[in-house]
């Protein structure tokens, strides 16, 4: 079966590689026009050239997401580039492993604060659509792991987010 997302505009945060370019890809793959942004031009160019072959619009920019203005400027310019919104995939991480400041400081940037900056920058163009988010946490979210602290709590952090937008905008 073939899901036909003609017609429909995804945004992907964190889309450059990994679970994000597989998402954008098969978003793609299935008749949708996306964009994807990362902090790696290098790497956004080369997965614009990946999922264009699908022929579709592909909208990139490299952004740092732990800065809030910067993750709202590139929704914004998202929206505009794609014509519109349908779908946002909040998938960056800061993948912080190390139980100390700066990677406290990274994951709750880009793992929570990002996701937030995200969708209230997308809400007004999600509601036109009837559109949705999808966030991605991780297992690490309900399993506790002595090896990645800040990861693991802010993947947790992130599920009630998704929770509490789900009640509220249900």
């Amino acid at each position: 079966m073939k899901i036909d997302f003609t017609g429909k505009k995804a945004i992907v945060c964190g889309g450059s590689k990994g679970i994000g370019k597989v998402i954008a890809e098969s978003f793609a793959a299935c008749g949708g026009d996306v964009s994807i942004c990362a902090r790696d031009l290098i790497g956004l160019e080369a997965a614009k050239k990946d999922i264009s072959k699908h022929g579709n619009k592909v909208h990139i920019a490299s952004t740092d997401l732990s800065i809030g203005e910067n993750v709202r400027t590139y929704i914004s310019s998202a929206i505009n580039g794609l014509g519109g919104l349908d779908f946002l995939v909040n998938n960056a991480s800061a993948f912080g492993f190390n139980d100390n400041e700066q990677d406290w400081s990274n994951s709750f940037a880009v793992d929570m604060l990002s996701v937030v900056h995200a969708t209230q920058e997308a809400l007004e163009a999600l509601k036109s659509s009837k559109g949705c988010v999808l966030n991605i946490s991780s297992l690490a979210a309900n399993y506790p792991s002595t090896r990645h602290p800040p990861y693991g709590a802010m993947k947790a952090a992130v599920v009630h987010y998704s929770r509490t937008q789900a009640a509220m905008y249900a």
